[in-house]
């Protein structure tokens, strides 16, 4: 069992930039995020917040289906993001730690894994509420994020987690949930 939820716990660390967009607007303040204004991005930022509240895993297999509702906690952040514009380049640098609680009733244990990183080098693009990093590493998808926070010091994105992966033979994980990023300007 521990393999197992250790094996859910690296799947897990490795969706941060394998994720879907969320369309929801309503927590945008109209007046803070729009077309034309993209100016307050611009600039270095530093990761103070990532966190993965109820990350839901469907997990199925041979030997049978099970669901784990687990937690994921960032610290330790030296990860920062900075945003250039004309051509509009983004570069990420440094890590952080993450702690993985599972929630289930016969584990009482968390995992924590040190230098992970937020990938995020290429291109970016911020319309209405939507950021788009629009990776140059092929290894990477995209990530679409939407923003719930920009002014001149902070920065809040959500991203939207539906993963599929086989991370063993014969086991599938389907894992859904929402990450939760904030930054604040250097």
């Amino acid at each position: 069992m521990k393999k197992i939820i250790f094996s859910l716990f690296l799947v897990s660390i490795s969706i941060l930039v394998s994720c879907s967009s969320n369309d929801s607007n309503d927590d945008i303040n109209p007046n803070t995020i729009n077309n034309t204004d993209t100016s307050l991005i611009i600039g270095k930022w530093n990761m103070t917040e990532y966190r993965i509240d109820n990350m839901r895993t469907l997990i199925e297999s041979s030997l049978g289906n099970g669901v784990n509702i687990s937690s994921i906690l960032g610290k330790d952040f030296t990860t920062t993001i900075t945003f250039s514009e004309n051509p509009n380049n983004v570069v990420s640098s440094g890590s952080h730690t993450v702690i993985f609680t599972p929630d289930t009733s016969n584990v009482d244990e968390q995992f924590e894994v040190q230098e992970q990183t937020f990938n995020v080098n290429g291109e970016w693009s911020l319309i209405e509420n939507q950021l788009t990093f629009i990776t140059t590493d092929n290894s990477n998808p995209n990530l679409i994020a939407t923003v719930t926070e920009l002014t001149d010091k902070i920065l809040k994105f959500t991203v939207e987690i539906n993963e599929v992966r086989n991370p063993e033979e014969g086991v599938t994980t389907t894992q859904t949930g929402t990450a939760v990023y904030s930054f604040t300007k250097e």
